[in-house]
């Protein structure tokens, strides 16, 4: 009989062999400091910048942390970070994760996921927690249909004040997702169609949003649409970036504070918004 850490890290290594990459835990006797400015690249920092430095990594993998690198080549091309969080011994947050620009979309950020769900299952840790920014819909879709994450909490502007090329100037809104790891959706997609008739309560109108909450009262289920491709709005147009932040909190919260919950985010770019 096979124990679910078994048939995850299985799952696991075909994802990293199918993206062409070696996915593994870092330890205190890896080199950090290609990871470090690895991800500081992603997030396109300075030279001297960086979301998690060396140091710090060496002492989270000393400690017992999770901290995962893909490499190409002998080369880190991607890397995720986590730690444990409450409730203790059953979650881990992960804080970051990345995959450098040039090799997007080819299932590298999938077989880093699915290597941190193998090692938290072989730990007994039943969840992963972590924060994206609701505006991003590539990540949504990922998060929310791909891997089946849960949204649970929206926070408003949660980092504060960020200066790199995709946070500079706006406010930094998060939902906070939490991914079961024994559920059937952990590794296959979990994508639900919107009803037909589903409401629009956010959408987009010549590229700015639209709020329409009063279309959705009495609706089971409602949408709210976001841009395709938010950080090339907020790099042709931070105004406008601004108002669809604004627009998004506020039509989330008002739904989730009427006691809605995010059920999932379809493909063509907006989320699906319901009772239950």
């Amino acid at each position: 009989m096979h124990a679910p850490g078994d048939d995850a890290a299985a799952e696991a290594r075909e994802a990293a062999d199918s993206a062409g990459v070696v996915v593994r835990a870092l330890d205190t006797a890896t080199p950090m400091a290609p990871v470090s400015r690895m991800l500081s690249a992603v997030w396109n920092l300075g030279p001297n910048e960086t979301h998690v430095p060396a140091e710090l990594m060496t002492a989270m993998a000393h400690t017992g942390n999770y901290l995962s690198a893909a490499y190409r080549d002998g080369e880190p091309v991607g890397g995720c970070i986590g730690f444990f969080a409450e409730p203790l011994g059953r979650r881990l947050h992960s804080h970051i994760a990345g995959v450098v620009p040039r090799l997007a979309g080819r299932g590298i950020g999938r077989a880093l996921k699915l290597h941190q769900r193998a090692w938290c299952l072989a730990r007994g840790i039943d969840e992963v927690s972590w924060t994206f920014d609701p505006l991003v819909a590539r990540n949504a879709y990922f998060d929310i249909a791909r891997l089946g994450a849960r949204p649970a909490e929206y926070l408003t502007d949660f980092y504060g004040s960020l200066d790199d090329v995709f946070n500079a100037g706006q406010p930094t809104d998060r939902l906070l997702l939490v991914w079961d790891l024994h559920a059937a959706s952990a590794t296959a997609a979990a994508a639900r169609p919107a009803p037909a008739d589903a409401p629009a309560v956010l959408r987009i109108s010549d590229g700015e949003p639209d709020v329409r909450l009063e279309c959705g009262e009495g609706a089971d289920v409602v949408t709210a649409a976001i841009p395709p491709d938010i950080d090339a709005v907020r790099a042709a147009d931070p105004a406008r970036a601004g108002r669809w932040r604004l627009a998004l909190r506020h039509v989330l919260t008002s739904l989730l504070e009427s006691g809605r919950h995010v059920q999932g985010f379809d493909k063509s770019g907006f989320y699906l918004v319901g009772e239950g």
